[in-house]
């Protein structure tokens, strides 16, 4: 990967391109290319300064360093709790941030977007990409790209409209923070009502009831207890990411304390299902979209049993969080599946949540 991915920098620096950002660009031609390699590649060339600098924040905050072998020099960073052999790098927040990365054409599309005049230049550089669905077609436009300085610089042109900002900790739309202040709360349930499968080998219909009672729990704290509000930053939804998080931080206590295996992003194959409960051979998968998914019709009828075929299971929930904007797709949902049952082809459970955003008490009349 490193060969190819010099000398396909190379074949474009000798174009005359010479904007270390080309390599916002180069994941259009390198496979395995994104922007957790980039971070690393990054994280690679400043890694002395990196070390001073958490140096200096262990020095104030009084915590010990230990010498670690990076790049073939001894720096100092805090060691790692979980993996002594490995530090833990700290980074200042203000250069944490989404990074812009042409990986497909929708990602240049979305930079695009931004600047119709650049989008227009595009397009009469190398042709109406964006309706290009063709992979011959496709391949021939990223050989033109390699291959055309102008074209080069505009893609490049397209990136650099993406606005340049640190993540905003403080609202976090991607929910990479605030599903963690739940875990602890969280951890300290232990439901009362499974005492009856304490220390005994659990069923496959076992394992199904625990799943529904997870789905409660989560209900539970999603409807009544406020939870839907991790939903939400501001008037925007979190991804469905950050559903899946919070999702995960309720299941994991209930399967610890069952001795379940909790696997998130299973792949067998066909994709990551999104959860696997399972203890042994018997396993539940757990699917979960957001209502405004507009996948999320197919995501039922295909996706999952796709899914249940590779994990050679019968057993799955299709979890659906509810935004409010649903529209008919839900209907239409449970439709397919009553038709499927009556012809004794039984697709998977359907479990919806209403995470809409709700108005205060004190706005109600």
């Amino acid at each position: 990967m490193s060969d190819n991915l010099i000398n396909n920098a190379k074949e474009i620096i000798d174009l005359g391109v010479n904007d270390p950002d080309l390599f916002l660009v180069l994941a259009l031609f390198e496979e395995g290319i994104g922007p957790d390699r980039i971070s690393d590649m990054t994280a690679n060339i400043i890694i002395e300064d990196l070390s001073v600098f958490s140096e200096k924040i262990c020095s104030f905050l009084k915590i010990n360093t230990d010498e670690f072998s990076c790049n073939g020099k001894l720096l100092k960073f805090p060691t790692n709790p979980v993996n002594p052999k490995l530090p833990i790098i700290l980074l200042p927040k203000e250069i944490l941030r989404d990074l812009p990365i042409a990986t497909d054409w929708d990602g240049v599309s979305s930079a695009a977007a931004q600047n119709q005049d650049i989008r227009d230049k595009i397009n009469k550089a190398i042709g109406d990409i964006w309706s290009t669905k063709s992979r011959k077609v496709k391949s021939f436009i990223r050989d033109q790209i390699r291959s055309n300085k102008n074209a080069f610089n505009l893609i490049l042109a397209a990136m650099h409209e993406v606005r340049k900002a640190p993540y905003d900790y403080e609202n976090d739309p991607e929910g990479f923070i605030t599903w963690q202040k739940y875990i602890r709360e969280i951890m300290d349930i232990r439901p009362g009502a499974f005492q009856k499968w304490t220390n005994k080998k659990l069923s496959i219909e076992d394992i199904i009831s625990l799943v529904d009672e997870i789905l409660l729990q989560f209900k539970l704290l999603v409807e009544k207890k406020g939870l839907w509000k991790e939903f939400w930053a501001g008037d925007k939804n979190r991804p469905e990411k950050s559903a899946q998080r919070l999702f995960f931080a309720v299941a994991d206590s209930f399967c610890k304390a069952y001795d379940l295996d909790l696997s998130p992003e299973a792949d067998s194959g066909r994709g990551p299902v999104d959860f696997k409960v399972s203890q042994g051979n018997k396993k539940v998968l757990i699917e979960i979209k957001l209502s405004n998914n507009t996948n999320l019709v197919t995501g039922y009828i295909n996706q999952l049993e796709l899914y249940k075929e590779s994990e050679e299971t019968a057993h799955a929930v299709y979890l659906i969080i509810d935004l409010g904007n649903s529209g008919k797709k839900e209907d239409e949902l449970l439709r397919i599946k009553n038709e499927y049952n009556s012809k004794k082809y039984p697709l998977s459970q359907i479990y919806i949540i209403d995470g809409s955003r709700k108005i205060s008490a004190s706005k109600t009349k």
